[in-house]
Formats: structure tokens, sequence, C-alpha cells
């Protein structure tokens, strides 16, 4: 037997004592006929309204007496999350394009400059040079790119040709573009010529 049930059943036998009680006091103390049905009468509200209750309660849909209750359980559905997919590692447009582009070689005869570097964190490597103008510094579109070289800046200086000589200007950078050890904006150059690019120095040459 659970609990509601039980308590049910005592409530009644209480009530049901009570009437009783009523009856039997009020016949001893010998009340008339009116007072006594009267006092019978509201002993037995309480327990007509309670007899209702269990009538229209066996009426009553297993949901509604739930909800009455304890609330039913709600069943929660985790959804399984797919894995993203992995990226893959890509590289600048720029880049790529340049790379895929055959370099034409040199023809007989033709002058061919080459820049470098002797010191600094990129210090061993060369680079040709095949066509005008060209950018250097830590931009990945550069033409010549230092990015291991934190005092270059993103486009730091420009070589390009003017009447037939080869020429570097500086792009307005942070630490300047050194000649030779001198400072310049706007400079011829010759073969063997001292470029100071941040904590990179370049020579410059050429090659047939």
């Amino acid at each position: 037997m659970n609990s509601p049930t039980l308590i049910i059943l005592l409530l009644a036998a209480f009530w049901g004592g009570t009437i009783i009680f009523v009856s039997w006091d009020t016949h001893r103390r010998r009340l008339a006929e009116p007072y006594r049905s009267l006092w019978l009468l509201l002993a037995l509200i309480p327990l007509l309204g309670f007899t209702a209750y269990l009538v229209a309660r066996s009426f009553l849909p297993a949901e509604q007496r739930t909800a009455a209750g304890t609330p039913p359980r709600q069943r929660v559905t985790f959804l399984k999350r797919e894995p993203s997919p992995k990226r893959l590692a890509t590289i600048p447009a720029a880049e790529y394009l340049r790379a895929a582009q055959p370099k034409p070689a040199p023809k007989g005869g033709q002058v061919v400059y080459t820049l470098v570097v002797t010191e600094g964190p990129h210090s061993g490597e060369k680079f040709g040079i095949d066509h005008w103008p060209i950018c250097i510094g830590r931009s990945p579109g550069c033409d010549i790119r230092l990015d291991n070289d934190l005092g270059i800046s993103r486009q730091h200086a420009e070589l390009y040709q003017q009447g037939g000589q080869v020429r570097l200007r500086d792009l307005a950078s942070t630490h300047g573009v050194i000649v030779n050890g001198y400072d310049v904006k706007d400079k011829g150059l010759t073969p063997g010529d001292q470029i100071h690019l941040g904590h990179s120095v370049l020579i410059f040459t050429r090659e047939r």
C-alpha cells in the first residue's frame, strides 16, 4: 500500500469518527431534532466531498494523475557531433602563382644580377634577379622575402632599372637602407656594393 492510499484511509477513518462522535454527543445531550440533524449534516459535508473526489479520481486518465503528482520524466536525446573535416595547409596565392611560372633562362650575353646574403638570419642565400622591379621585405608578396629578419619592414626596399642602371630605393622602411655605410633613399648600384637591411647584409653582384 503506497503512502497516498494510506493517508486517504486515515482521513476517511478520522471523518467517520467525527460523524459517530457528533451523532453520539448530540443524542447524549438530547438536542432537538432540527439541531441534531443540522450538526450531523455539517459533520457529513467533508466526508461527502472526500467521497466525491474518490469516485471522480477513479475516472481520471493516467496522464492527469501523473500530472497531479510527480512530473513525468522527459527523454533527452543526445545528437552525435560529426568531426569537422581537417583543413589542408594553404600557401599564399601570390607565392603559388610565382612558383608556378617558369623562370626564363638567361640568354647568351645577357647580364644577370644577384643578391647574396652574407650576414643575418638568411646568411648563405642567393637571389637571382630576372625581372624589374624587385621588392625586398618580409611580406609574402615581396620578390625577395627575408621574413626571418625582424629588422626588415614588410616592404622595405625596391630594386629597379632606370637608364640601364640598377637602382635601390627605400620604401619608407622603419630602419632605413644603408649602402656601403651610408643611409640612402634612392641610389644607383654597382657590383660589389654592400646593402644593409635590418640585421642582414647583402652583396650586389653581376654575372653573365
